[in-house]
């Protein structure tokens, strides 16, 4: 209800479906759109295969998680923007997502599902008329927004870890795993310091703290009042966590009935969390050695 009332509250009167129009969307509308049309895939094959606990997973954490926490929040710059083209393309993504959400969840929650879509602008009397959504053509991957997303949590940990104050405005260096640095375009950027306070430069000369991601690492420069002690210790359980990971993912790697019949997506899967869980157990390694020298 309150994601369909904020889109309700932006859509210009008398917007409606055959408006959309996609032709200048911005990465994060795509990276939307895309998550719309993998969650759509997914839920399509787990409901031909009866796995309707998985279709509730799948459909909460796009709904929760992708649409409300993260789309509706990062749209609201671009609602403000006085640029034509941008607004059309935000109210375009906003009614066509929500809209397919309304329609993937109504065989679940058919009042919710009919209330919001009569609140909406609707080609038929009812949702009961409408078909299973489609997926929406030439859309790609967004992996930078994907990226921004993940620095923004991460950040926002990191200042509940060291106890910052969240108006604390912080520097931070955002790189690869070949350690290269990785510059967002400018758009993420100003985002990036909107939701986190963080502005991403080149490079710190200053000591830092280095946080791993999933692609790479975030320096950050090392707070004053950091308690040392502290800080070795919760790293030593995050090595311990890592350690445990890597063991785990290895075991199920080399059995190789596992390898032999589960999907292949499944084993890549594994592959690739192996991968992380390796390279995030090292920066973990470095930062505890860099911490322990400063004792």
């Amino acid at each position: 209800y309150n994601s369909s009332r904020f889109v309700l509250l932006y859509l210009p009167e008398g917007f409606s479906l055959e408006d959309v129009n996609f032709d200048n969307i911005s990465s994060i509308d795509r990276w939307i759109l895309n998550r719309f049309n993998e969650t759509n895939k997914s839920v399509n094959q787990h409901m031909e295969e009866y796995e309707f606990a998985m279709v509730g997973s799948e459909l909460q954490k796009f709904i929760w998680d992708d649409f409300c926490s993260w789309y509706i929040e990062l749209s609201k710059a671009q609602l403000q923007s006085e640029d034509k083209d941008v607004l059309q393309a935000t109210y375009s993504t906003l009614l066509s997502v929500l809209t397919g959400i309304v329609k993937m969840i109504h065989p679940f929650m058919p009042f919710v599902s009919e209330a919001i879509y009569q609140a909406l602008p609707h080609a038929y009397d009812s949702i009961n008329q409408e078909r299973w959504p489609e997926l929406i053509p030439n859309v790609t991957e967004a992996l930078e927004v994907q990226s921004l997303i993940e620095t923004i949590e991460l950040i926002r940990k990191t200042r509940v870890d060291f106890n910052l104050k969240p108006s604390l405005d912080l520097k931070g260096v955002l790189k690869d795993t070949t350690g290269q640095v990785i510059e967002l375009e400018a758009g993420l950027t100003t985002m990036l310091y909107k939701l986190a306070k963080t502005e991403l430069v080149s490079e710190i000369t200053e000591e830092t703290i280095v946080v791993p991601l999933s692609f790479g690492t975030l320096e950050l420069l090392k707070a004053d009042l950091i308690d040392i002690e502290e800080e070795i210790e919760k790293l030593e359980k995050e090595k311990l966590h890592f350690e445990q990971e890597i063991l785990r993912a290895q075991k199920m790697l080399s059995n190789q009935k596992f390898v032999e019949r589960a999907p292949v997506e499944k084993v890549e899967e594994e592959k690739s969390k192996l991968a992380n869980y390796q390279h995030q157990y090292q920066v973990v390694v470095e930062q505890l050695s860099k911490l322990k020298s400063d004792k």
